[in-house]
């Protein structure tokens, strides 16, 4: 037996079921009758809203996909501004502004780092990472001893935040570093009540107890000395004998030399004749010419002996 066809609309269905003719059309499927073009139209939008959005999220995670590979491989000032200019308003372009200003702080550029902080909070408002790039910024301000502008940075992260933990840990640093100790105090206590999950509580419990610790130091009265009776007073020194010129010390002693024996003395010489003396030699003249030879002098006749003295009376 053949299938007997479905009935489509009310007449039909009044002539295969009495009681259903008898009973007149349901609110049902009056309501679809008389708006089957608009449910119609609908579900046709529906499908093509479904269709756009699957082709959508399939070009999204495409981009995402290059926009991901593209970071991945950035490695320098230069490839992130690449980035920045070629995917505006992206979230990588966000990612990329943070990790510019990373590098830039490394090489000591801290002008610029801010900068690109200040990029991010401005043209990102809604990147998840914007409060990463307000505490950086209380970071430098600290580090360049600005505590009041580091503070205010800290108190713009919402109490909502996933870092609101750490800027309250940091104020409580702050406090710290300029020696209050007892407002230090009161930002970290409240630190675990209100954030009873976050990953810096070790941290907040150390610098508790560093602070009962100095407060333990603070407290300690200075030990007394016992009271005696004063020591008696000194004798004066006795006078510094005068200082002696330091003594030379001894030349060593010379050996003595060896004697030598003394020689038996010579005989007397006989005293030679004593002789006239002679006179200057006369100088030197020059030599005349040689005069004819004279003839010799006579040989001198000797005088006679003188006559003897007369004898005494």
């Amino acid at each position: 037996m053949a299938n007997a066809p479905v009935p489509s609309t009310p007449e039909e269905t009044a002539a295969h079921d009495p009681l259903a003719a008898a009973l007149g059309p349901s609110p049902l499927e009056t309501f679809v009758q008389e708006h089957k073009v608009a449910i119609f139209g609908g579900i046709t939008a529906v499908v093509v809203a479904v269709s756009a959005g699957i082709w959508f999220n399939g070009m999204r995670e495409a981009t995402s996909l290059e926009t991901a590979q593209a970071f991945s491989k950035a490695a320098s000032v230069s490839d992130f501004d690449s980035l920045i200019a070629e995917y505006p308003g992206s979230t990588v372009a966000g990612n990329a502004l943070l990790r510019k200003s990373a590098l830039l702080e490394e090489e000591g550029k801290i002008d610029e780092a801010r900068a690109a902080l200040v990029e991010l909070r401005e043209k990102h408002p809604q990147h998840p990472l914007v409060d990463q790039a307000t505490l950086a910024l209380a970071r430098l301000a600290a580090n360049a001893n600005d505590l009041a502008k580091a503070r205010d940075f800290l108190n713009q992260l919402p109490s909502s935040s996933d870092l609101a933990a750490l800027a309250q840990l940091q104020l409580g640093d702050l406090a710290y570093r300029e020696g209050d100790l007892v407002k230090a105090k009161t930002i970290y206590e409240p630190i675990q009540a209100n954030f009873p999950v976050n990953p810096w509580s070790r941290d907040v419990s150390d610098r508790l107890q560093a602070l009962k610790l100095a407060e333990a130091k603070a407290k300690t009265p200075a030990p007394v000395l016992p009271k005696s009776a004063a020591p008696a007073s000194p004798a004066p020194p006795a006078a510094k004998p005068a200082e002696k010129a330091p003594e030379k010390p001894a030349a060593a002693a010379k050996p003595a030399p060896t004697p030598v024996p003394t020689p038996a003395p010579a005989p007397p010489a006989a005293k030679p004749a004593e002789k006239a003396p002679e006179k200057p030699a006369a100088a030197a003249k020059p030599t005349p010419a040689p005069a004819p030879t004279a003839a010799p002098a006579p040989t001198p006749v000797p005088a006679p002996a003188p006559a003897p003295a007369a004898p005494s009376k």
